[in-house]
């Protein structure tokens, strides 16, 4: 038989929306049973057994399926606005399944009432076989009888053609006798038998008493004594074997005329058929009452029935015309569930129902229209109808999933449209989120803190101008006080000892709290800088989510050389005090020879002499009011000129601050991604793959759109 070419079409059809449906990941309710009638209606070599529904007013679908099955099965309809779908197929025995509203509870009647069939073909089986057995004993009997009476027969002959003593002068003329010319031959056994026969007659031959002495005959009369014997008594042997064999025969014939066991395996027989036949008629009034009983809240009904025209393999179901929305759900459902194709019932009378109408045209969107039946169809004729469908069945079931597919297109589209977008923005999601590559990830953070350190480096070094400025007009102060309180050249000339030990320590100590300041400050700059690194190491980078706060190394400022060169000032004061002292006898002994003069030119000689003592404390020497004022000027410079040359030092090293911050932070994240190296490398692994497998998604999604469209005509052709 050659293949139907739709069902080769449908077998694609489906295998391609199946593949679209796991590309979507969101399998609309309604494909599975599409899936599902679709892979029965093209299963090889299937026997598809369809679904008729039968759709018109309740009164014509009752007297259509009491005129199929052959027996009112609907019963009464359910009151109270109930609603009930009702399949019926051909079956040897009675069942039903009752469903009720919501699943609450399933009513089935083989479980009520249960059939007692099998027990009846049981023991007729028993039955059967007791007679069957009890006829092969009588045929055993008749035939061991057969050969009883053979064996008779046989005897009989053979006796009745052996020789007697006189007729022969040996035992070889009693076969020749036997076997006269144109007499029939014997049969191969015959020799055996005799054979057999010669020997009971040497078993049974009593011994015979010694005879008295008696004169020895001649050879030839004795020899001819012997066979005259031999034959006598292989005579009796053949007629005692024929007696044997009668009587056997005649025990046989007597068992076989008092053996009534077939007899009584029929009486049983024919008992339990009437008692079967019974039982079946009392289940059937009994099942019919029990449909009939059954209650209002009943929506789905299964029947097995014995039916008279239903073809077997087919199922009939019952929709009434829906009226609520529930109902429409219920119906729609079904034969989206279960229904090959459906039949509609009119009366020529009267018009439909608009309701039946827009119900018949709903289904038509749904399972193939098969045909139109009257009302008063006699079930003969459906029954013709439906075994014509039944035979192309596969057919019809193609057809009806081909139209179920179709159906399940739109909601495929929008779960491909959906999956679409929802991969879409995935891989837009994995792209955006992808792990930076580690050495553009750290250029581009140690460009981005750029100015950062910049501003840090700078706000450092301003703060620290300050500090060093506060300190050193401290100290400025603080010595100013010392060398002013001083009121003598002695205590200047003491002071100035201690004061050239203390302003070098002082500035020393000075810009080592400068520096401390700066390293401080920067310290703080770095812990900003780790801080804005870590928040993107972890926003980029999932693993550093365990780095602690330890992420930059300590930062190391070599300040040593900016010290020494800033401390590197003359003593200030010790010097001007050297320098007062030459000045002083300088000048002291200018005066002496001015006033010399000038003595001797009022009195020469001790004028002279008095002149000259007098010009030396004339006021002519310096006082010590010009060595003070001389120190202070020197304590102005020296403070000053530190200042100026640890600013300036210090303002030299902007640069290097600047780039020691950089390395810094570029050899903390270089140390961080050397930790985290190989799990780094496999997470970007990872995410290839994802991004790899949404891309292929994606690709498949858009090859689902072309199949769908494919998929649309074909069916649509179907």
């Amino acid at each position: 038989m050659d293949r139907d070419p739709i069902v080769d079409e449908l077998r694609s059809a489906a295998e391609e929306l199946r593949a679209v449906a796991q590309v979507t990941r969101a399998t609309p309710p309604e494909l599975d049973p599409a899936l599902r009638m679709a892979e029965e209606a093209t299963r090889s070599a299937a026997d598809v057994q369809p679904t008729v529904a039968i759709v018109g007013t309740r009164a014509g679908r009752l007297r259509v399926i009491e005129a199929i099955a052959g027996a009112a099965l609907l019963g009464a309809a359910p009151s109270k606005g109930g609603w009930r779908i009702t399949f019926v197929r051909h079956a040897v025995v009675f069942d039903s399944v009752a469903h009720s509203r919501n699943a609450r509870r399933i009513v089935r009647f083989s479980q009520h009432e249960p059939d007692r069939s099998d027990l009846f073909e049981k023991r007729l089986e028993q039955a059967r076989g007791d007679r069957a057995k009890a006829l092969g004993g009588l045929e055993e009997r008749k035939k061991r009888l057969s050969e009883a009476r053979e064996k008779e027969r046989a005897a009989r002959e053979t006796a009745g053609r052996s020789p007697s003593a006189e007729e022969a002068e040996d035992t070889t003329l009693v076969h020749a006798k036997s076997v006269r010319p144109g007499a029939m031959q014997p049969p191969p056994w015959w020799a055996i038998w005799l054979w057999i026969a010669r020997l009971f007659a040497a078993l049974l031959r009593p011994k015979a008493p010694p005879l008295p002495a008696a004169p020895a005959p001649d050879e030839e009369t004795g020899r001819k004594e012997v066979r005259r014997e031999e034959r006598r008594r292989l005579a009796e042997a053949l007629r005692q074997e024929a007696r044997a064999a009668h009587d056997r025969g005649a025990a046989l014939e007597r068992e076989i005329a008092e053996d009534d066991a077939v007899e009584r395996a029929d009486r049983t027989i024919e008992r339990l058929t009437a008692e079967q036949a019974k039982y079946a008629q009392e289940r059937r009034e009994e099942f019919l009452a029990h449909l009939a009983r059954l209650g209002d809240d009943i929506v789905e009904l299964k029947i097995e029935y014995p039916t008279l025209h239903l073809p077997e393999g087919m199922t009939l179901l019952d929709i009434p015309t829906p009226q609520t929305e529930e109902s429409r759900r219920a119906a729609s459902g079904a034969v989206q569930r279960d229904v090959h194709g459906f039949v509609v019932l009119e009366d020529a009378s009267r018009p439909m129902p608009p309701a039946l109408v827009s119900f018949i045209e709903e289904l038509a969107r749904m399972v193939p229209r098969l045909f139109t039946l009257p009302e008063t169809a006699e079930g003969a004729v459906i029954g013709e109808r439906l075994r014509a469908v039944r035979a192309d069945g596969a057919h019809l079931a193609a057809r009806a999933a081909a139209m179920r597919l179709r159906a399940c297109l739109p909601a495929l589209r929008t779960a491909r449209d959906e999956a679409d977008a929802t991969h879409r923005k995935r891989l837009a999601t994995l792209e955006g989120q992808r792990l930076p590559d580690p050495t553009e990830f750290r250029a581009r953070q140690v460009e981005r803190v750029k100015a950062t350190i910049e501003q840090g480096v700078d706000d450092a070094l301003k703060s620290a101008d300050a500090l060093l400025r506060r300190d050193l007009g401290a100290l400025r102060a603080q010595w100013t006080e010392s060398v002013a309180a001083c009121e003598s050249r002695s205590a200047l000339v003491a002071l100035a000892a201690d004061l050239d030990r203390g302003i070098a320590s002082g500035i020393a100590q000075t810009l080592e709290g400068t520096t401390a300041r700066i390293d401080e400050e920067l310290r703080q700059v770095t812990q900003s800088i780790e801080m804005l690194a870590l928040d993107e190491l972890r926003a980029n980078y999932p693993l550093a989510r365990r780095l602690g706060s330890d992420l930059l190394p300590p930062l190391a400022v070599d300040w040593s050389h900016a010290q020494q060169a800033v401390g590197v000032a003359p003593a200030p004061l010790g010097a001007a005090t050297v320098a007062f002292e030459k000045k002083r006898v300088t000048i002291g002994l200018g005066g002496a020879a001015v006033g010399a003069a000038i003595g001797t030119a009022i009195l020469p000689g001790i004028g002279s002499a008095i002149g000259a003592v007098v010009g030396v404390f004339a006021g002519f020497l310096p006082r010590s009011d010009a060595l003070r004022k001389d120190c202070l000027a020197r304590v102005d410079s020296c403070v000053g000129d530190a200042q100026t040359r640890a600013l300036g030092l210090l303002a030299a090293r902007r640069a290097d601050l600047t780039r020691v911050l950089h390395e810094t932070l570029d050899a903390g994240l270089a140390g961080a991604f050397e930790r985290h190296e190989e799990a780094i490398s496999r997470i970007q692994e990872v995410e290839r793959r994802a991004i790899a497998t949404e891309r292929e998604t994606l690709a498949a999604l858009d090859e689902a759109r072309t199949t769908l469209t494919r998929n649309e005509v074909r069916l649509e052709r179907m």
